[in-house]
């Protein structure tokens, strides 16, 4: 669906690679038994088992259920057991989009009857752990104030973009994370023949622009951000 295919290259932008469905498969093709072999032999050298117990167990029990694991796994063949801090060893390449710059990707789907349209306007916001203007404030400050955004705003996007323009069957906003990286999302997929993803793209930027000078109007108001645009 054009929707999913919005967010995919999305992510493709933070991503090592950026590839089309054509081009992978084209590489299955020219796939060799041996590059299966040497995929399998590769992935089987350094397989770990990590093991967590969860639930209404107490510490001590929690450790001798760990203990039986750890002894089947030696005795029924030649596994080494390690503790080790797991979460620490992974690492993500991450590209940063650049500052005050909008990236445009335009695709057209690959079925020639597919009817819809999707669009997807996505905000790069920062790492989830507070840094920069967010130093001084809790770890996970960015996080909530993005989370809070998009909960303040799913309601009036969807009555405006799906509502009242009735450009799509889907018509959200939403926050994300991608390899630590927090984003604020505003999707749209319909099927309307004389609202393309041009128009809904259009629609898209007109509800930010009311959004922006509501949350400005709104601040110094006896009520806040108490009141909401309908």
């Amino acid at each position: 669906m054009p929707a999913q295919l919005t967010r995919r290259y999305a992510r493709m932008l933070q991503d090592e690679y950026m590839f089309e469905y054509t081009e992978a498969l084209d590489t299955i093709d020219s796939l060799t038994q041996s590059d299966v072999k040497s995929l399998r032999d590769n992935f089987l050298k350094d397989v770990s088992i990590d093991c967590s117990i969860m639930g209404n167990v107490q510490q001590a029990q929690a450790g001798k259920y760990a203990e039986i694991v750890k002894t089947k796994l030696v005795a029924g063949g030649s596994a080494n057991v390690v503790k080790e801090d797991r979460l620490g060893l992974y690492t993500y390449p991450v590209y940063k989009l650049p500052k005050n710059k909008t990236l445009i990707i335009r695709k057209s789907v690959m079925n020639p009857d597919e009817p819809n349209s999707g669009v997807l306007t996505q905000f790069q916001i920062g790492p989830i752990e507070s840094n920069g203007p967010y130093a001084d404030k809790p770890v996970f400050t960015r996080n909530v104030l993005v989370t809070l955004l998009g909960l303040m705003m799913r309601e009036p996007c969807f009555n405006y973009l799906r509502t009242q323009m009735q450009l799509g069957y889907v018509a959200s906003c939403f926050d994300e994370h991608y390899k630590d990286i927090q984003t604020f999302n505003m999707l749209v997929q319909g099927s309307r023949e004389d609202a393309g993803a041009d128009v809904i793209a259009l629609e898209m930027d007109k509800f930010l622009n009311i959004q922006y000078d509501f949350f400005n109007s709104s601040r110094n108001t006896p009520d806040g951000l108490q009141l909401c645009p309908t």
